[in-house]
């Protein structure tokens, strides 16, 4: 019994520790939502959705280079990390 107990506490701590890092992180539409538009981001963030989608980047999605970004962004204010490389995507 105590082992299915101690399973089951440890279960729920890292449903605990996972949770917020599934919750904060911005989904892949909701970037392009913004950075398709040279009006709403400017031309040097402005990314080309068609050219975008058939690269590997589209595949990896955003997070993955771009790890530092919440839900709160760019309203936090915070710089947006690079995890890789740079890559403007132009067309």
């Amino acid at each position: 019994m105590k082992t299915k107990s101690g399973l089951n506490v440890i279960l729920g701590l890292l449903l605990i520790l996972l949770l917020p890092l599934s919750v904060s992180a911005m989904e892949m539409d909701d970037c392009l939502g913004c950075h398709i538009d040279a009006d709403a981001v400017g031309d040097d963030l402005t990314i080309s959705e068609d050219v975008f989608q058939h690269t590997m980047h589209s595949e990896l999605g955003c997070a993955t280079c771009h790890d530092s970004v919440t839900d709160e962004h760019p309203d936090n204010g915070e710089a947006v990390s690079i995890v890789l490389v740079s890559i403007v995507m132009k067309m």
